[in-house]
């Protein structure tokens, strides 16, 4: 069974799919900007949070819709890399533990907020690990190459 990639879906799927998960992150950013009515009462983020969260999304649309350029994709994975590393520092540092849900059952409170912050700075790192791979590879002086083309070819040619 070989993985299907944004670049082997048809232009038809990649707009579908690209164009949903823009939108997506687009009402996020709408909400967070005060361009979509919402309830205040019910907003337990930071707006900039909220429109990063929904950049996620955007990027990650661009990014479908960019597949086969891949400098361009590469910078839009580097983006939303970056934006969900953002709302993981926002998380570990600034959140209000009161907040925080979840843990491990029968550890006390201060344990699993510690815990949680240690993860999710963790995740920081991982994804600003990520950014600086996707920026390196979008300003590379050469452009990679497709890792699935070298596939293709030596299967006999082409998918059609």
């Amino acid at each position: 069974m070989s993985q299907q990639t944004a670049t082997d879906l048809s232009p038809k799927a990649t707009l579908t799919m690209g164009g949903i998960t823009i939108l997506a992150g687009s009402i996020l950013v709408g909400v967070a900007m005060n361009w979509i009515p919402s309830d205040p009462d019910k907003m337990h983020a930071p707006h900039w949070t909220v429109a990063a969260t929904g950049l996620v999304f955007v990027f990650g649309g661009l990014a479908i819709l960019a597949a086969h350029y891949s400098r361009l994709s590469a910078f839009f994975v580097g983006c939303l890399c970056l934006s969900m590393a953002a709302v993981g520092f926002w998380a570990a540092f600034i959140a209000d533990p009161d907040t925080m849900q979840g843990g491990i059952p029968l550890v006390p409170r201060w344990i699993n907020v510690g815990f949680g912050r240690v993860l999710i700075t963790f995740g920081i790192f991982l994804a600003s690990a990520m950014a600086f791979m996707a920026f390196k590879q979008a300003f590379s002086a050469k452009p990679t190459a497709d890792p699935h083309q070298s596939s293709r070819e030596g299967a006999g040619g082409s998918d059609d």
